[in-house]
Parts: structure tokens; sequence; C-alpha cells
């Protein structure tokens, strides 16, 4: 779980405990999306880093429902 993730965790616990790691399971999947997103940009070009940014999406929504599931 990176530091994004960590955070949000905290402040949801205070919050809504039960949905705290759903919410910091979504938090991270979202940042790993973004970095995977900049980082195709800077090196290959718009449409390889928009392709990337919508599989680490995917691949995130199938993880979660497989461990939420």
């Amino acid at each position: 779980m990176g530091p994004v993730a960590v955070g949000i965790h905290f402040i949801a616990a205070t919050a809504a405990p039960g949905l705290s790691y759903a919410i910091a399971v979504l938090a991270e999947c979202l940042h790993v999306a973004c970095n995977a997103f900049l980082v195709a940009l800077y090196t290959c070009g718009v449409s390889l880093a928009i392709y990337l940014f919508i599989f680490h999406i995917l691949l995130a929504w199938r993880c979660y429902r497989e461990e939420w599931w």
C-alpha cells in the first residue's frame, strides 16, 4: 500500500471503518494507473499512455472484484 492509500486509509478509518480498506485499495489502484500514464506519456507518446491508463484501471478493477466478491 503506497503513501497515498495509507493517508486515505487513515482518514476513512475514522469516518467509516468498514469501508476504509476498500477506499484505500481503490485509491492505490488509481495512483498506480496515473503513474503508469505519466511515465508512458513522457516516454512513449499519448496513445500508449492512454492505453496503459485504461489497462491499469481494468486490472485494478479485476483485482478489487476478486478480493471482495
